[in-house]
């Protein structure tokens, strides 16, 4: 690889991994001496048989939009690409141990009476371990004031200290002023987390608190339906119906109905009354023109079935029922070609532009990849992979793109690539290898002694376990699926512009250059790829010292 192409790469890389450096405070890396603490709202477990849940509502809750919902209001993209499941609505934090690790210091080895849930939580953090709490508001049947419970599970990585559990009780009020902590200046990220599921404050809380109170562990009577809770958010956002309706409704004439026949078969209002209720059919969808409706309530009945099952109030019949017209209205496309649609986030729009790569997999024993322009290749992952990532609405601490880890992550895919130049995969195959490559570069930093043996992956488990935070196995699977799905609709040689990569845009989609792609590279020696890594490594860290260095001038 040329010096120029080694600077490219390298540029490219720290292009995703820059905003991690303009934290003001790093994130703290997962493998170590690490304290995690995972909090869970609300957890119904905790409440006794004569006390009920006292949820509060999300905080701003009539200026929202529900972000439980679907973006994409297509089942098969929901179940590839939707974020529904604990890890990725996890609140988890992580905490540098430094030691020293006295046990004498321990809670359970130190019980003091009246210690508060502010002191236990400071003292279990100075240990390695996990620790778990549990949050739930409730009321009885003879108290209105509500009240709140929380219980700590404290597992200490040493053998030697035994698990605390303990529980407290205290009001809403007495929560919300608890030592000044828990709303107080320079907090720890937990109490940060706890308020926010408490008051579902940013959209992952309200994920999180939907998946915990709806499908914790498929016990729940609602299965996991996120978007099927009581709240409701006061702003709602739907396909541009009236863009097809234009097509399908004509204006219906009543002079010749029965006086008692001139009013909505669905709202009862009498046509022409009110502005929005003129009457209309959609004879092009029933084949009846006598089944008549007001505007506004098949604007209404749109909205509240979805475009798949909204139908004529009098005979059931589809009202969308052609693919252009689904396309459009589920896709966002037209004529094939998807375009962004301001009333969603550049990140949401992103994940709806990617339904085409979500509808199924391409990663089978069928499919196969030849390695012939590894350079490419890895821009396509790779853009796929951070751009899934850079979701401005997350709270800093849980952008997987800010962590340590992505940056290792994404060097060891880069170097996965070009060791394998010139070979042929199937796409379960090359998946295979490189998630065991992947597990091999950060056990292998984790050991104490080179030559201690790396265990195995289970294939059969989630990558990453110990080594990556809550919902990075299940990013970098997506963008697997996603890359060899866009090897397969996302190559265009129609010689628009393009990146050096191939990258160029139809609409709001990614494309590539299969020219580009599949250009083959001539191939390195051993020797030769380790030299690259070292090169792609020190230009890396390189523009990162540069980019600290510029940073403090600027102070």
């Amino acid at each position: 690889m040329s010096s120029s192409m080694t600077s490219q790469v390298a540029e490219r890389i720290f292009s995703k991994t820059k905003p991690a450096l303009e934290l003001a405070k790093p994130l703290v890396s997962v493998s170590g001496e690490r304290h995690w603490v995972h909090v869970e709202h609300p957890s119904e477990e905790l409440c006794n048989p004569d006390e009920h849940m006292a949820m509060m509502s999300p905080s701003w809750v009539a200026a929202r939009l529900d972000p439980t919902l679907p973006l994409v209001p297509d089942a098969a993209v929901t179940a590839r690409a939707g974020r529904e499941n604990e890890s990725e609505t996890s609140m988890i934090s992580y905490y540098e141990c430094t030691g020293p690790f006295d046990e004498n210091f321990w809670p359970s080895a130190n019980n003091e009476p009246g210690r508060t849930f502010q002191e236990t939580m400071q003292e279990v953090l100075e240990f390695p371990g996990e620790t778990t709490i549990r949050i739930v508001n409730y009321l009885t049947a003879d108290d209105p004031v509500a009240r709140v419970r929380i219980r700590l599970e404290c597992l200490p990585e040493a053998p030697a200290l035994a698990d605390l559990v303990c529980q407290f009780e205290m009001t809403s009020e007495e929560f919300q002023h608890a030592d000044g902590l828990l709303f107080g200046q320079d907090r720890p990220q937990w109490c940060i987390d706890l308020e926010d599921v408490v008051y579902r404050n940013s959209d992952r809380a309200c994920r999180h608190v939907a998946f915990q109170y709806y499908d914790p562990r498929d016990e729940r009577e609602h299965g996991g339906n996120l978007h099927a809770g009581a709240t409701a958010f006061g702003r709602q956002r739907h396909p541009k119906y009236s863009q097809v309706l234009q097509h399908l409704a004509t204006a219906a004439n009543t002079d010749q109905l029965p006086e008692d026949d001139r009013a909505c078969i669905v709202c009862a209002e009498d046509y022409f009354i009110r502005p929005g209720h003129h009457p209309v059919v959609l004879a092009a969808v029933c084949g009846h023109d006598q089944h008549i409706v007001c505007a506004n309530c098949v604007l209404q009945i749109c909205e509240a079935k979805g475009p798949k099952e909204a139908c004529c109030p009098h005979c059931r019949a589809k009202y969308f029922t052609t693919k252009p017209q689904l396309d459009f209205l589920v896709f966002g496309e037209v004529n094939g070609v998807f375009h962004a649609d301001d009333s969603y986030t550049d990140w949401e729009n992103f994940q709806r532009s990617c339904s085409d790569l979500d509808k199924k997999s391409a990663i089978t024993s069928d499919t196969t990849i030849s390695i012939t322009n590894p350079t490419a290749l890895f821009n396509i992952w790779l853009t796929l992979f951070s751009d899934d990532l850079k979701d401005a609405a997350e709270p800093l601490d849980k952008r997987l793109d800010f962590t340590p880890e992505f940056r290792t992550l994404v060097l060891s895919v880069e170097s996965f690539f070009r060791y394998a130049h010139g070979v042929e995969y199937t796409a379960a195959g090359f998946r295979r290898k490189l998630l065991d490559d992947i597990h091999n570069t950060f056990l292998g930093e984790q050991l104490a002694d080179e030559n201690d043996a790396i265990p195995r992956r289970n294939p059969t488990l989630p990558i990453g376990a110990s080594f990556f935070r809550p919902g990075m196995a299940q990013a970098l699977d997506r963008s697997l699926e996603r890359f060899f799905r866009a090897l397969e609709l996302r190559m265009c040689a129609c010689g628009a512009a393009a990146d050096e990569c191939g990258k160029h845009e139809h609409g709001d989609r990614y494309f590539w250059c299969p020219n580009e792609v599949g250009r083959k590279r001539e191939a390195l020696k051993t020797w030769e790829y380790v030299d690259d890594t070292v090169a792609i490594h020190d230009e890396l860290m390189g523009l990162e010292r540069r980019f600290r260095e510029d940073r403090r001038g600027r102070r």
